[in-house]
């Protein structure tokens, strides 16, 4: 019945897109940007097809604007498998999983239309083709960040294990004192990770933070990469 709500409406409620980027520096203090790809919002179509085969995917619907697809999987017993996601975001396509798991089979026509044409938090989207660059940028621009802060940390930390340099233009010591052991400066080396979705291979400063999260996000196809070792 939900397909044949979103087709007679030639419409589906859709949430908000946003990507984020998260770093974190040496004194591992966080630093994050984030940014709205699509507002959330109701999408009219000018068409919509129900389980019309593209190329060698067959989505339960897609709805078309100004004749650009966009792909709506119904999520009932099923979600949609990561091989199919990755297809997806390969076409650089518009694509929303609905979340259906948890309705009744005795629901309403009238309840169903509230889930799919005004709701929101049922929806997810699978595939954007603006997220990736978005994405890219943000990292860019944190990580441009990041090493502001961290090169402001190494000065200040040069300073302190240097407390009397400031003051030995005015002040004559006594006697001669031995200079602190300066302190080493904490080296993080990358890690290599590999997407299983895209095949890429990239590299992350390793940091204790970076330990603690469980996944990562993949530079090229945005996917979840595990921080697991293997």
């Amino acid at each position: 019945m939900a397909k044949q709500v979103i087709g007679e409406a030639k419409a589906i409620s859709l949430p908000e897109l946003s990507v984020k980027e998260l770093q974190y520096d040496f004194s591992q203090r966080r630093h994050a940007m984030a940014e709205v790809v699509v507002e959330e919002r109701q999408l009219v179509f000018d068409d919509i097809d129900i389980e019309r085969q593209l190329d060698d995917l067959r989505p339960d619907l897609i709805g078309y604007v100004d004749g650009n697809p966009v792909v709506i999987e119904i999520y009932v017993s099923h979600k949609c498998d990561r091989g199919k996601v990755t297809k997806l975001r390969d076409r650089g396509l518009r694509a929303v999983e609905v979340d259906l798991s948890n309705v009744r089979y005795t629901v309403t026509k009238q309840e169903l239309e509230k889930l799919l044409l005004v709701e929101t938090e049922n929806k997810k989207w699978l595939s954007h083709p603006e997220a990736p660059a978005v994405k890219q940028r943000l990292r860019s621009s944190l990580r441009e960040k990041v090493k502001r802060a961290n090169e402001s940390i190494q000065q200040t930390s040069s300073r302190n294990q240097n407390p009397r340099s400031a003051m030995s233009r005015h002040v004559q010591p006594r006697r001669p004192k031995a200079a602190p052991t300066p302190k080493p400066v904490k080296e993080y080396p990358s890690r290599i990770f590999f997407c299983k979705e895209c095949r890429h291979q990239f590299s992350m400063m390793s940091t204790e933070a970076l330990n603690t999260l469980v996944t990562v996000t993949c530079t090229a196809c945005g996917a979840d990469v595990s921080t697991r070792r293997v």
